[in-house]
């Protein structure tokens, strides 16, 4: 209802089936051709898919996203900056790096945060091998699960060559450092 009055009154409306974000996303990149376009959020999602979408820079007005806190703690993100400052390549990878360790705080990886990650993601050659990968049309299943693998060692900083492996290490290294040891250990 809030959408036809809104229509009614001259606004451009987009109903979403799902998730509001990328349409959100490519409906600012599209207006931002025509004129100067700011997204309004606080969903780290929102700031990723607009710098993986903005494909034209130059051609396209200012496009920002402004986070909706109190005033005082607004933050005003220049897309076309950051983007020409990161690269291209980088901003694909951190669609990868986003998706890959977890939208949000409730389904990221234990123990490694967005910062962490990027930070790796920035430092490591392999890892930014497989982000590639995760991003290039054709790729079987193999190679996206060796991808994968190879990520998720890279970001705990292991030299495992296997996830089975880099768990039993770290189960065993937890229940050694708890008091109980193995005798402490229920099943």
């Amino acid at each position: 209802m809030l959408g036809i009055e809104i229509a009614k009154a001259g606004g451009q409306v987009v109903h979403a089936n799902g998730d509001a974000d990328l349409d959100i996303v490519l409906e600012a990149v599209n207006t931002s051709l025509i004129h100067s376009t700011t997204v309004i959020g606080e969903d780290t999602d929102l700031l990723v898919l607009l710098l993986y979408h903005l494909k034209h820079p130059v051609d396209s007005e200012k496009l920002y996203f402004r986070t909706d806190k109190e005033a005082k703690h607004i933050k005003v993100y220049d897309i076309a900056l950051i983007k020409q400052i990161m690269g291209e390549r980088v901003c694909k990878r951190l669609l990868f790096l986003h998706a890959f360790t977890g939208c949000d705080t409730t389904s990221r990886i234990f123990r490694i945060g967005k910062s962490t990650a990027f930070s790796r993601l920035m430092k490591s050659i392999k890892l930014g091998k497989s982000a590639d990968l995760f991003t290039t049309v054709g790729k079987n299943v193999e190679e996206i699960s060796t991808a994968g693998c190879e990520a998720m060692l890279t970001l705990f900083n292991s030299k495992e060559e296997s996830l089975a492996k880099l768990r039993h290490n770290q189960l065993t290294s937890k229940v050694f450092s708890s008091k109980g040891g193995w005798d402490g250990l229920v099943v």
